[in-house]
Parts: structure tokens; C-alpha cells; sequence
């Protein structure tokens, strides 16, 4: 970072832009011997000479009234909040801004480069040659905590500098160098290879500061102590920590994963399991040339369970889950929705490794075709930075995207490389539908042996999870009052079930049409989901074609049937 300041200062930037929370590392930078050398000058302004003097060799540090010498901070350094006053600098000064927005600064920045250019003119129309020559030779700092669009009329004058994540290289320093502060022997951490491979992975996006206060709560709460390391609670600390990052994080939410299993996912189930040690064990994967997946777009029928398997594979893969709300980042300023999108996916590498869930993910890139037209090309911006980001993204994040419609989804989208495999989830068979009443019955401590559940999974045809899982509510709920009216225990029974299946018309008959049209257009597209297919879908069904692919047709249509009108007029 400091290497990019002084190319700013020797290229003539006036602005250097920092977004970062890690103030820490900002006062390392600045207030380091090596930036006071080099940066600016070593000078100060004399008030009995009115002049601006060079500070002796060995004259920086506190103020001693009794030799006379001047601190360099005060002299060669101005602090502001949330605003930024040019006309204060009396010699070639660094100043330095701490705001949460660019607008609390952008007027105090607009007239510092305007002394900086030597724009802003005196009384008699010419300008302080000796305020331009301090100005000139000063160096003007903007920290966020989150990076923001530069407003356009200053991003000429200004120069991005971001603070580089740390290498695993010097991750391993750092823990290294805690634990020869606190007296302990690092080879204790190091007994578990997989554990310390874990811990580095995790611990990548952290700040220094950050991995020292982490360690110190370990060793404080004996999850690390002189002998013994409790491997869980050390990954559970590190989770914790993450959670707390992502809280001021727009359209990133971390998510709570409890389920073990969906009940009919089994192909999904199957192709997670076989990828489990990649994550366990990375290091051992990379020695053995093996990718980390890139993750799976899950389609189908609404209510199929394809929110809850996003969640089944976080817990599966022992992986924490960060939910992207794209509509969260949309904003009405210019830039402004891009910028978030690409914050957002920066902070979702810093919690690697985990998965990011994407819910719904037709609905956020809805119009792509026409948002050059609607909404001045956001959405097809936005979507062209998802596309790049799965494509070139190295950090071990596992992108799980569901859809209702794989049909709306752009076709770039969908090639392989973004998504490792695309699942489609069908209606459950009668076997799927007898594990999942099983299911919500032990949910609602019911004795699963006292009901029939081939019985219900007939009377429940073309239900989906969802709807099942309504029907057993339903039920309770009957049973609930019954007894109340009949000052009895609650208890639940068939009656009550079957009663609650009738009453339900299930999306299969009202959305019977879209539903059938899903099941064409993915036969051929993706792999099921289950490892029983319905008896209905093993039909061979024609496939059908997206609008882009629609379109092409018919341009090849078109130039055939020229050429064979061309033919026969010879």
C-alpha cells in the first residue's frame, strides 16, 4: 500500500481513496517512520519565521517545550471527520479523512484539488503561490469502512488504493508470532495437519488485528491451551467472528443450517457427499491438482424443497451459509447497485470458505434482455459481474443458486463452468412422499407406526413437500381444537390428515400447464434430482426451447428457405 501512495504522489493524484475498516493498519501505515521519510517532505511551519523549515534528522515525536523541537504528526499531518478543509495546510501536509460517505466530504475534496491544480484564485484573481506550493506537495487520504462509487465530478483526481487480504504465508506468521508472545508452543496446533489447514483456510479476509483478538479469545476460552486444542470450538470461533463481519454487509445474510437431510434429493445428496473431503481438506485437494467446485443451480417445481437443500448442503459440506438478496442491492444512484453487487461478492470471499446461497435467482436478473431499455442497463451490468465473478473467482466459495423457471435464466448462465451441475427437482414419487409425511410427523412428536403412510403419500397425488408439510399442520391444528372443544389431550390421527389432503388443491392441478412445461424444457438440460423418477416423466417429451435459442432457429430457418427459393428460380 505504501509503494501505491508514493506512485500517487510522484504520478500528481491528489486523492488517494482507502475502503477499509482495518483503521489499525492505516495508523501503521501513516504514522511508520518509512511514510514520514518518504511520503512528504520533513518540514514544518516555523510561526517566528513565517516560513515553512526542514525538521532536523532525529526531530519527530512529542513536542518538548525545553529543546524546542516540534512532532512531525502535528506538523505534517491533519486529521479530519466526516469533512476535509484545505485552507489549514500550512506546510506540505498529509490529510486524512475518516467518513462513512463521500458526500460529507465531496465539497472540502472539490476545493483541495482546486488549490491542489492551482485553480482557486485570491482577491486580485491570482493564486497563493505559497498555499499551492504546500498543497502541491501534500497528499490528500479518504478511509471508508465500505468501499462506495467515487462521485464522478472528483474520480479523475482520485486513485483507488485497496488493502491486499493477507497471503496464508503470512497468515501463519501471525499466528506464529501470537504464539510466541503468549509463551506457547505453536506444534500444538500443528498436531492436526487438516485442523491447521482448515484454520488458514478460514482465517483468509481477516486482518491482522483481527487473527490476534481471535487467537487471544481462544487461548482465553481454552479452546487452545499448552497441551490441547478443542478442534470445534477453534472453527466455531472463527464462524462467529465471520457472522459479525458480514452484519453491515447490504444483501449478505449469514444463515442458520440445521437440516441433515431432504427427503427425495437423493441424487443431490449423493454428488455433495462425494465432494465433502475437497473442503475438509483443501490443501491436500490443491497438492492433488483438484479444483474446489464452482457449485449447482437446483431448478424445479415450487415447494420441491429446493431452499431447504441449499441449506441441507451447507450442513452437509460443514460450511457456513451466506443468503444474497440481489434485490437488497439494487439502489436508485447511478453505479451505485453495481458497486454493492461487487461488495458483496468481495465479502463473500472473505468468508470463504462457505456457500452462497442465491434464492430465487430468475427473479433477480429478470429483464437482462431488456434492461438497456428499462432500467438503464443495471441488471444486464450486474448480471455480467455474477458472470465474470463465477468464472474467474479462485476463493473456495460453493455458489448454490435455486430457480422456480430455468426457462426466464439467461443461456450463459446455464453453460458448464458457471455452475458445476444443474439439478431438476420433480414431484416427489410415492416413496419420497411417505418419507417426508414421516418426516413432519417426527417433527410434531408424532409416532410415525400409529399412521399409514402409504395411504397418505396415495391420497396426496401430485402434491409437493411443501404442500405436505401444510397438510400435517393443517391436521394438528384440527386435532388442537377438537380437543379443546372436547376438553381432551390433543392427539393427532389419520382422520385428520386425510381430511387436510381433500381440502387442498395442490399447485400440480392449478399450475398443471407451467408445471408440464418445467418438466419439458429440463428432460434434456438437467439431471433429476431423485433417484425415483414419476412414472409420468420417463415419457419421452419434446424439448423445448429457450427464446434466444427460439430466435436462432428461426434465422436459420430463414436463410434455408432463401436459398431454396434461390435454387429453384435457376
Amino acid at each position: 500500500m505504501l509503494e501505491q501512495m508514493k506512485l500517487a504522489m510522484l504520478a500528481h493524484i491528489p486523492v488517494i481513496y482507502i475502503p477499509t475498516d482495518q483503521m489499525e493498519l492505516i495508523h501503521e501505515i501513516l504514522y511508520s517512520d518509512n511514510t514520514i521519510d518518504s511520503l512528504v517532505p520533513r518540514v514544518k511551519y516555523d510561526s517566528e519565521k513565517k516560513a515553512v523549515v526542514k525538521l532536523a534528522d532525529k526531530e519527530y515525536g512529542v513536542k518538548d517545550d525545553e529543546k524546542r523541537t516540534f512532532s512531525s504528526i502535528k506538523d505534517n499531518y491533519l486529521i479530519f471527520v466526516n469533512s476535509i478543509d484545505s485552507d489549514v495546510v500550512r506546510c506540505p501536509s498529509i490529510l486524512l479523512t475518516y467518513t462513512t460517505k463521500w458526500d460529507k466530504v465531496e465539497t472540502g475534496i472539490r476545493n483541495f484539488i482546486s488549490d491542489y491544480m492551482g485553480m482557486k484564485r485570491s482577491k486580485d484573481n491570482n493564486p497563493n503561490p505559497y498555499h499551492v506550493a504546500n498543497i502541491s506537495r501534500s497528499l490528500c487520504i479518504v478511509v471508508t469502512p465500505t468501499e462506495q462509487v467515487i462521485p464522478e465530478n472528483i474520480a479523475p483526481y482520485v486513485m483507488t488504493v485497496r488493502v491486499p487480504a493477507l497471503l496464508d504465508e503470512e497468515i501463519e506468521a501471525v499466528i506464529a508470532s501470537e504464539f510466541n508472545a503468549e509463551s506457547m508452543d505453536i506444534s500444538v496446533l500443528r498436531r492436526s495437519e487438516v485442523l491447521y489447514s482448515q484454520m488458514i483456510v478460514s482465517l483468509r479476509g481477516f486482518s491482522v488485528l483481527r487473527i490476534r483478538q481471535l487467537l487471544r479469545q481462544m487461548i482465553a476460552s481454552q479452546s487452545i491451551d499448552f497441551n490441547h486444542v478443542n478442534a470445534d470450538a477453534v472453527l466455531a470461533a472463527i464462524r462467529v467472528s465471520k457472522k459479525q463481519m458480514l452484519e453491515n454487509c447490504n444483501g449478505l445474510k449469514w444463515e442458520e443450517t440445521n437440516a441433515t437431510n431432504a427427503a427425495g434429493l437423493d441424487s443431490i445428496s449423493k454428488w455433495l457427499e462425494e465432494r465433502i473431503d475437497i473442503f475438509s481438506d483443501p490443501e491436500r485437494a490443491a497438492q492433488c491438482h483438484t479444483d474446489i467446485p464452482n457449485g449447482l443451480l437446483i431448478s424445479g417445481i415450487p415447494g420441491s424443497g429446493k431452499s431447504l437443500m441449499a441449506k441441507t448442503a451447507a450442513y452437509k459440506l460443514g460450511l457456513p451459509l451466506i443468503s444474497l438478496d440481489m434485490g437488497a442491492l439494487l439502489n436508485s444512484l447511478m453505479g451505485e447497485s453495481e458497486h454493492n453487487m461487487i461488495n458483496a461478492l468481495r465479502m463473500s470471499e472473505n468468508m470463504a470458505p462457505c456457500v452462497l446461497w442465491i434464492d430465487e435467482i430468475e427473479k433477480g436478473l429478470s429483464g437482462v434482455q431488456s434492461s438497456g431499455a428499462t432500467d438503464g442497463g443495471v441488471t444486464s451490468r450486474i448480471f455480467s459481474t455474477i458472470l465474470t465473478w463465477m468464472q474467474e473467482k479462485t476463493a473456495p466459495v460453493f455458489v448454490v443458486a435455486t430457480a422456480n423457471n430455468i426457462n426466464q435464466l439467461p443461456p450463459e448462465l446455464l453453460r458448464k463452468g458457471r455452475f458445476d451441475e444443474i439439478f431438476f427437482v420433480d414431484l416427489p414419487s410415492q416413496k419420497e412422499k411417505e418419507n417426508i409425511f414421516s418426516i413432519h410427523l417426527q417433527k410434531n412428536r408424532q409416532n410415525v407406526s400409529s399412521f399409514a403412510l402409504d395411504i397418505l403419500a396415495q391420497k396426496a397425488e401430485g402434491f409437493n413437500g411443501a404442500e405436505i408439510e401444510e397438510c400435517v399442520k393443517e391436521a394438528m391444528f384440527t386435532a388442537y381444537v377438537e380437543s379443546q372443544e372436547s376438553n381432551i389431550a390433543p392427539k393427532l390421527q389419520m382422520i385428520h390428515i386425510l381430511d387436510a389432503i381433500k381440502n387442498t388443491v395442490p399447485l400440480s392441478k392449478t399450475m398443471e400447464k407451467q408445471i408440464t412445461d418445467l418438466r419439458k424444457f429440463a428432460v434434456s438440460r438437467a439431471k433429476n434430482a431423485s433417484k425415483e423418477i414419476v412414472l409420468e416423466n420417463r415419457m419421452e417429451m419434446p424439448i423445448l426451447l429457450t427464446r434466444p435459442e427460439l430466435e436462432l432457429e428461426r434465422s436459420f430457418d430463414s436463410v434455408l428457405s432463401e436459398k431454396d427459393s434461390n435454387s429453384n428460380n435457376i
